[in-house]
């Protein structure tokens, strides 16, 4: 407005002759406070002056702001605010681990993204894959989104080491790695981005991938033969497990070496082929001790794998007690409370009942007197 009690500003479509404009202070842009609280952003402004480069001097409308040489000019506030955020991104629903691809083959994306309430709505967002293609949607109207909801784009990866984003991504001979990159814009046209935090790896073929790792647990068997508390035959088990969860096929299989010929046993299965962190159950049965004198009997069961590229040996140590009680520390051999039982039986005697807790890595076997008690507990 315009007058001893107004704030001087420029009135839009109030037309004002050279003398008024000049007349006051500041002239047009004193009003540039009030306009930036009404409008986040102004594409031009125009003023209305005298135009001295004609004769004779006319008044009319000069572009301000709005070409590249008229920035002074800009009333935006729109470089303040909040640049907009891309919170979460998932490669296979993951965020902590790698995804590997053989040769060829589609990696699923989600990313979560945040919107500033006052800048909104998302207007574009686009993903750089890392491989040279950019994908990308605007004219959207729409408010960001957690991962309850997230967005979800799928990339079709081949192994290409021509076509690879330094920035995004590294190749050698055997693979390629890719870290995709998500850029959303906001309402006022402010960006923000994320990348994956960790790789989608694309090996050139099988052979490139890492070896497999072998891996057994737990490595230590015991068994007892002392009728009649102990009789055989006994069962236990260990499991053999890929321990890459990117790397190639495990192929391994397991034999009882350094054992007594009169102690029967069977294992089951003595070979096997597991796949990225997968793992295989082994059990190992001692059916018998056949006449063998009163001793700790000792051998080993070796899982090799079969790979010539990759040779690797672990080994579970076996013990067969025939007639004999293992020696514990008694420390290591505790009794606990496990509950007060009293019989609602007339006649009956009250009664306390124990838990027996084994606290070594083997079986042991328990007697307890005067009370006629015998049993057997499980490691730990």
């Amino acid at each position: 407005g315009y007058g001893a009690d107004s704030q001087q500003g420029l009135c839009v479509g109030i037309k004002l002759n050279a003398n008024q404009q000049n007349n006051i202070a500041g002239g047009w842009q004193a009003g540039q406070a009030n306009l930036s609280q009404l409008f986040a952003k102004s594409y031009e402004i125009w003023s209305w002056e005298l135009d001295k480069t004609v004769t004779p001097p006319v008044m009319r409308y000069v572009q301000k702001f709005g070409t590249a040489t008229t920035t002074d000019y800009e009333w935006d506030i729109t470089n303040t605010g909040n640049p907009p955020k891309v919170t979460d991104i998932w490669v296979d629903n993951k965020s902590d681990k790698d995804f590997f691809i053989i040769s060829q083959g589609s990696a699923i994306l989600k990313f979560g993204s945040w919107i500033d309430p006052n800048q909104l709505p998302m207007v574009s967002y686009s993903v750089a894959w890392g491989d040279g293609t950019v994908v990308s949607e605007s004219g959207l109207r729409i408010n960001g989104r957690d991962m309850t909801n997230p967005h979800i784009l799928v990339h079709y990866y081949k192994y290409d080491p021509d076509k690879c984003n330094p920035d995004l991504c590294t190749c050698s001979a055997s693979y390629c790695s890719y870290q995709p990159k998500v850029t959303v814009e906001d309402n006022w046209g402010k960006t923000g981005s994320g990348t994956f935090a960790n790789e989608i790896i694309v090996y050139k073929d099988e052979e490139s991938m890492p070896p497999a790792i072998l891996d057994v647990a737990p490595n230590k068997l015991v068994y007892y033969d002392k009728p009649p508390i102990y009789t055989l035959p006994y069962t236990q088990s260990f499991e053999v497990t890929n321990a890459n969860n990117v790397g190639r096929v495990l192929n391994w299989t397991a034999d009882l070496i350094n054992w007594w010929q009169s102690a029967d046993y069977t294992i089951s299965p003595t070979s096997g082929s597991l796949g990225r962190g997968e793992s295989q159950t082994v059990k190992l049965t001692i059916n018998g001790s056949h006449g063998l004198a009163t001793e700790n009997y000792s051998g080993t069961v070796k899982i090799k794998t079969t790979d010539i590229d990759n040779q690797q040996e672990k080994d579970v140590a076996v013990t067969l007690a025939v007639d004999k009680d293992m020696v514990v520390s008694p420390t290591l051999l505790m009794l606990r409370p496990k509950k007060n039982a009293i019989s609602t039986k007339p006649g009956s005697v009250d009664s306390k009942t124990f838990a027996i807790y084994n606290n070594t890595d083997d079986a042991v076997v328990w007697t307890a007197t005067p009370t006629i008690l015998a049993g057997e507990t499980t490691p730990n």
